[in-house]
């Protein structure tokens, strides 16, 4: 029954936190000194007449007002037709498609990047019983999760792109082409996990099993390695 509660208690808050940013978006758009139909005049038809604007304006439903907008963007979501792009004229999904299979694989690589960080760094720090190394490696985790990303691309670009010249801005092939925007998130997701990482291992290290395990003999990195660390993952 808790988890029942839990479930739903987390999917409201889901479906909220879409509905408010959803309406924000449409209301910023609204409040914002660009007329939506003239940019997109401008972008796709150079110098548009005046006629062209309120064809544009009428063709995406500019000319009703911001509610009605909302609730026809609304409608058609449920019919899952997201409209069309206002950047290149396409359809939504098929800009969601194009990008999707990059954006997995951008996500996949840095999954691996930050588990085998996490791992690392807890183990490390765990069984290197060290009070200069865990500082430091905490004090890297706050500098990773203070910057903010797109800063640390920016660097990552500066120094083996342009300094070092191993990678180009555009253009790499194969898994050279997720390299550094995985970098990019995977230190960020290391440096939150870390410290959840290395609790879980102290809390386990405290565990009654533990210290019966121990008392009858069994070897610091077996008790480890078979108990402390699959725990705690």
């Amino acid at each position: 029954m808790n988890t029942k509660k839990t479930f739903l208690k987390k999917f409201y808050e889901l479906i909220m936190t879409l509905l408010i940013v959803s309406v924000l978006s449409f209301v910023l758009m609204k409040l914002s000194p660009i007329d939506p139909a003239t940019a997109y005049a401008k972008r796709h038809i150079g110098s548009p007449s005046p006629e062209q604007i309120e064809e544009v304006r009428i063709r995406f439903g500019f000319d009703k007002p911001v509610y009605k907008q909302y609730f026809n963007w609304i409608k058609n979501l449920f019919s899952l037709d997201l409209g069309q792009s206002l950047s290149n004229g396409k359809p939504v999904w098929d800009n969601i498609m194009l990008a999707l299979p990059k954006t997995l694989s951008v996500v996949f690589f840095s999954a691996i990047l930050q588990v085998i960080l996490v791992l690392s760094l807890g183990c490390i720090t765990f069984l290197w019983k060290s009070k200069i190394i865990n500082k430091l490696i905490n004090l890297l985790c706050l500098i990773g999760v203070s910057i903010p990303s797109f800063y640390i691309a920016i660097i990552l670009l500066d120094i083996f792109a342009v300094k070092w010249d191993l990678l180009s801005v555009a253009g790499n092939i194969g898994i050279t082409n997720y390299l550094l925007p995985a970098i990019t998130l995977g230190i960020f997701g290391a440096s939150f996990y870390y410290p959840l990482f290395k609790d879980a291992l102290d809390k386990e290290n405290g565990e009654y099993y533990i210290m019966f395990f121990r008392a009858n003999g069994l070897k610091e990195f077996t008790l480890f390695v078979k108990h402390i660390l699959p725990n705690s993952i």
